[in-house]
């Protein structure tokens, strides 16, 4: 009785679960409809049933492609091969997921072996010559383009390859020629529309460019490489208010490729606008963590807007990467971290600058200030004894020597000092009431070291 129970189950659950095919189909569906994100959990399903279904795998890597996971793509879409899958439209996909990895002479073997299946097919031969062209390959790529037009004489894609061909060789009229055939044969073929931007821009005719770019904005809306050329074009033009614009509007479409990153960078520095500097600067990161001077791009944004805990962090991240990194910036992290009051790691990268170069007037004068901080009153007056002489006319220098003489109440030396900044700046108000402060009767003379009660504090 249980075994027909369990039987009974079984072919119940038969019945209910769906199949892998069914699986693929509302897949595919959802794909159409643009939910990628389902239609890959509904191949995923399929591939759960049936491990090996070629279809499955062959469309869950054509989807992988469209959400630029092109390192998954390649593995299901060899899987796909593996398992039996037709081999034209694998090896097509194929390509077009080693481009997007940009592994481009992989993507040129995959067209030719796709080639070898269909040789009259001149899809296949405009795809292996935009291949070629992506490699620098422009000899090649015209031949792939002629071969596709030798079989068909109005193949779009394949006019408008030779005319990037020829526009490459700075051949405009015959890039233009090209792609005026392209248009006439089909006005609704979007392709043809940035080509030609991008020719009239390189001609300097800019509102010809911008039209024709807007005609493909026109023509795919949601699609942001339009919004990309328009603003290339713009910044050519200098209109960094209208390509900020643009590029906003790509990222509103789903842009956040490296490239674009990097363009928007641009443009936040075209416009001062340091703030959104250091935002973009942490999204190329984002992808680019080892970039160490990118750290240090961050690091100096930072600085610019005296956000100094994130100073100090992106150095730290520099060095972290590079330890050779920290001669060059150790002067500035030395600042940052006086900024953020971490005084005795400013004063000892003061002094490891110092190591490195003993000349350096403002390592002395700012390790002063540090040991200032620190209460460290003679070695901050050595500092900057040091660091006058170096640079003597230095006024600020002065002024701190003399408060400092002033402090330690070493009158007469702070006098000197304070004549030193008037020397240099005669109406400068410190200095004079400075001066004026030391005529006034003191209850008794300081000694030099009566402000401190061991004498060790110095050398520590």
């Amino acid at each position: 009785m249980l075994k027909l129970v369990s039987t009974l189950l079984i072919v119940a659950l038969g019945v209910w679960a769906a199949s892998p095919d069914q699986y693929v189909k509302e897949g595919i569906a959802l794909r159409d409809a643009g939910d990628l994100n389902e239609a890959i959990v509904k191949f995923q399903e399929a591939i759960k049933v049936k491990q090996k279904h070629a279809a499955a795998h062959y469309e869950l890597g054509k989807t992988y492609i469209m959400v630029k996971q092109c390192d998954k793509a390649i593995q299901l879409l060899s899987d796909a091969l593996n398992y039996g899958y037709d081999k034209l439209k694998t090896h097509l996909a194929l390509a077009q997921a080693y481009r997007g990895c940009n592994l481009r002479l992989e993507a040129v073997m995959e067209y030719q072996l796709a080639l070898q299946i269909s040789p009259k097919d001149p899809a296949v031969h405009t795809l292996l010559g935009d291949a070629y062209a992506e490699r620098g390959n422009e000899t090649l790529a015209m031949e792939e383009y002629e071969a596709a037009l030798a079989i068909d004489p109005q193949y779009i894609p394949a006019l408008v390859g030779l005319g990037a061909v020829y526009q490459s060789e700075r051949q405009y009229e015959e890039a233009l020629t090209y792609y005026t055939k392209a248009r006439t044969l089909n006005p609704k073929y979007e392709p043809v529309y940035l080509s030609l931007g991008s020719l009239y821009a390189i001609q300097k005719d800019y509102e010809k460019g911008i039209a024709e770019v807007m005609t493909y904005t026109t023509l795919k809306p949601q699609d942001p490489a339009g919004y990309l050329a328009l603003a290339d074009i713009r910044i050519k033009m200098q209109d960094y208010d209208g390509a900020m614009n643009d590029m906003l509007a790509a990222r509103t479409r789903g842009d956040t490729t490296l490239s674009s990153l990097q363009v928007m960078r641009f443009l936040y520095t075209q416009k001062d606008r340091t703030t959104d500097e250091k935002d973009i600067i942490k999204e190329i990161l984002v992808k680019t963590p080892s970039d160490v001077s990118l750290w240090l791009d961050l690091a100096k944004t930072y600085a610019k807007i005296d956000s100094f805990p994130g100073t100090v962090y992106a150095y730290q991240q520099a060095i972290s990467l590079d330890s050779a990194t920290l001669k060059n910036v150790v002067f500035e992290l030395a600042l940052a971290y006086y900024q953020v009051a971490k005084y005795d790691s400013s004063e000892q990268l003061f002094s490891i600058k110092l190591q490195y170069d003993s000349l350096a007037a403002g390592a002395y004068l700012n390790r002063a200030l540090a040991r200032m901080q620190l209460k460290k009153y003679k070695d901050a007056a050595t500092d900057l004894e040091k660091g006058l002489r170096l640079r003597p006319d230095h006024l600020q220098g002065h002024l701190w020597l003399a408060q400092l003489y002033a402090f330690m109440g070493m009158n007469q030396k702070a006098k000197t000092e304070y004549n030193a900044v008037l020397k240099l700046d005669p109406k400068n108000k410190d200095a004079k009431e400075g001066l004026a402060n030391l005529s006034k009767p003191a209850p008794q003379e300081q000694d030099y070291w009566d402000y401190y009660d061991d004498e060790e504090e110095y050398n520590q």
